[in-house]
Order: C-alpha cells, then structure tokens, then sequence
C-alpha cells in the first residue's frame, strides 16, 4: 500500500471560539497563554493521575472536515479504580477553552464551526481526587460545508423508500474487498460507522467514523493474518465489531486457508485473531459470512474443501456460534450438491421471531446445470440444528447457462 506523508502548516489565529453545551451561542475571545501539552495536575489528597490516552478522530492535520464533527479519544483509566470524567478543549489556537465535560470518550460539536478554519483540540482526562492527564493538541481544518449534511452519514434524504447516501468524507483506493457497517441500535452513538477491508498485499485494515461518515479515522492495521483472501464482518447494538476472516498461511492461492475471527470493542482495540479451523494444502477454506444474533451471540459461516477445486462432491459449510467469550464446535449444514463448480456457500441468516437461522448458497445440482446454477436455502433451529441434505428450497431458478450472483 502505497503511504503519503503531508505537511500540514498552521497559523494560530488570535480568534478563540468559546462553544458554550445548550446554547448556540459563539463567543470571540481573545487567545490565551498555550498551555503545556505534557502537564500533569496532582490534587492535594495526592494520588496517581489517570493513564495516558491519546485523541482518536479528526486525525491530527485532518482536512474538509465537518462543521458539526464528532470529537473521539481512546478511554483513559484511573488506577484507583475511579470514574474519570473528559473536559474537552477546542479553539482556533492553541490552549483553548473549555467546551464541555463529559463521561464517554467523544463528543460530537452541536454548533456549526467556521468554514475552512484551522482548529485545535486537546482532551484532559480527570479522575475523582482531581488528578489529571492532558493529551496532546491535534489539529483539523473544517471544510467549506456546502456537501455533507449534519451527522446523519453525509446529506438528508426524502421520500419513503431505498436511497444512496454519499459519504463525503469518505476515500479509500487499494481495495481488494471492504465493507461498511452500521448499526442504528448502537444508541451510545447512533452515527458511528466501521469500515474493515483487505488491501492488495492481502493485509486487513480497518476505518472509524463517529460523525455519520463525514470524517473518517486513519486506516489501521487489525494484526495476526498473512495473507487474507476474504473476509465478513458485523457490528452489534453495543457498538461490538467482529470479523471473520479466510487467511492463507502462504500465498494468494487459497490452499491451506484458515478461518479465524477477531473482535473490537467500540473505543477499544482489535484483539489477537482466534482460529476456528485450519487446513493443509490442497485443502480450501472460503467465503466467510457472520451475522449477529442475540445478546452477545453471533453465528459464523463458511465454505470448506478438504480435496481442492475440481474434486466433485466434497464442497460443504459449516456453522459455528460463538457467545462472545466460548465458542461451540463447528457443525455441517449438510449441503446435498452434486458437485463443486461452480463453488457454493453464500449467506448465513437469523430469524430471531422465529429462533431459526437460514444458510442461502449457490449450487447447481438441481438441474444438474454445467455452466449455470441456481440459489438455494437451508433452515436450521438456532444455533445447533440444520435440517440438512433434502430439506434445500430453490429460491432462485436460473436459465441454462445461467449463473446467479453472491447473495
């Protein structure tokens, strides 16, 4: 992947804005002395100062970023075990003036900033006895604020039915496979958006937004794969992101391909990959499907091939359900195809009114179609039972010669 370095030059402005929480009210101040980025307060009670943490997003030197953006910051801790509290800073200059106090670790700006300005922010963790810990200033330049729209994922919508939403914050090139989550029931903050990809060297990165879209976090890497092929993933109502991974031990072939999974908390960091299954060569594994299902469960999905491609007869999926700290075996759907070209293993579902869950894949032993294939469904009794071989519905009939596309 190909890296550009930018040089960002900034001038302090003499302009200081005050944002007052509940008033939209902006005041003109003049600057003040620049506080000291390394400074720790210690109360008189004594006691250690919170641990050190540093701000999230806008990145530092972020440009064309939103009027109203969401501030975001790892979590700090007390060593004493107290509730740390955030005052979160924000001005044209440095050593800015107090916007708000808050418990969480972001806070999205309710009125507008200045088009095209220069700001800093800084955020100063402070635990009960008054100990305290500083990041350092970061730096945004805003945008001129006629695209975009609020925090809502980039512009209004109307009517009634499907609509595109452009991401205007949004750019990503050497994709070789992402995707882009969002989960409205993530109340603590409704507008916060993942997007987890592999690049062309085959390594898995990931991307927060906490503004709806309009500003989006540096790619990072999530560590522990070698060469990923392909890749799912899913975001819960606690902000919980998983992702279930096809990763080949030594090239791009797919032979020996391993499943694995990784999990990240919202505020938190990806955790060290977890195997579900291993192959030798020439064995497959391949497209992965996850899907969140109740409480802290979700259910894996994936297609395996324990005698490589062109081997008729030897195709199959399994499922697995994980709780978020065990996970069950792996069991056989039961796919009943009669060969395996074109591959089949599509989409893992969960009816969570009905306590079912659903496998749609691609097959073409129905007609026995050489070059087409048609889609398939297979229920199950969440999580352990499949109905298995002969229970399939054929949800889409294609032509001869006809080939359905992933669902």
């Amino acid at each position: 992947m190909k890296k550009r370095n930018h040089l960002f030059i900034l001038s302090l402005s003499a302009l200081l804005v005050e944002l007052l929480v509940g008033c939209d009210i902006l005041q003109n101040l003049a600057t003040p002395k620049v506080a000291s980025t390394s400074e720790d307060a210690t109360a008189g009670g004594g006691g250690l100062p919170p641990r050190a943490f540093l701000l999230i997003s806008p990145p530092n030197g972020a440009t064309n970023v939103s009027l109203t953006p969401t501030l975001q910051w790892e979590p700090s801790l007390d060593p004493e075990g107290g509730r740390i509290q955030y005052i979160v800073r924000l001005s044209t200059g440095e050593g800015g003036a107090k916007v708000t106090t808050v418990s969480q670790n972001f806070y999205t700006i309710t009125t507008s900033l200045s088009p095209s300005t220069t700001y800093y922010w800084q955020v100063e963790a402070q635990d009960p006895a008054g100990n305290t810990k500083k990041t350092p200033y970061y730096s945004f330049t805003t945008g001129t604020g006629s695209t975009g729209g609020g925090t809502g994922g980039g512009g209004e919508t109307s009517g009634g039915g499907p609509s595109i939403i452009t991401l205007s914050g949004f750019s990503q090139t050497d994709v070789r496979k992402g995707v882009i989550l969002h989960n409205p029931n993530f109340s603590y903050n409704p507008n916060y958006l993942v997007y987890v990809y592999i690049d062309s060297s085959l390594s898995v990165y990931y991307r927060e937004s906490f503004d709806g879209g309009n500003t989006w976090g540096a790619a990072l890497p999530i560590s522990g794969t070698s060469y990923a092929r392909d890749l799912a993933a899913a975001l819960d109502g606690n902000g919980n992101t998983v992702a279930l991974i096809i990763d080949s031990a030594n090239d791009d072939t797919g032979t020996g391909g391993r499943v694995i999974y990784s999990t990240h908390p919202y505020g938190g960091s990806w955790l060290a990959p977890f195997e579900i299954q291993n192959s030798s060569p020439p064995g497959l594994r391949r497209l992965p499907s996850v899907v969140h299902t109740t409480g802290n469960e979700y259910l894996f999905a994936y297609g395996y091939d324990n005698n490589g491609a062109g081997a008729a007869d030897d195709t199959q999926a399994n499922s697995v359900r994980w709780n978020g700290t065990s996970m069950d075996s792996p069991i056989d759907v039961g796919l009943s195809g009669a060969t395996d070209n074109p591959v089949v293993c599509q989409q893992i579902a969960f009816d969570p009114s009905m306590g079912q869950m659903y496998y749609l894949y691609f097959d073409n032993h129905g007609d026995y179609e050489i070059g087409g294939g048609d889609i398939f469904v297979i229920s199950g009794s969440y999580p352990s039972t499949w109905f298995g071989s002969g229970s399939e519905t054929r949800v889409v009939n294609a032509g001869y010669d006809e080939r359905p596309g992933q669902g």
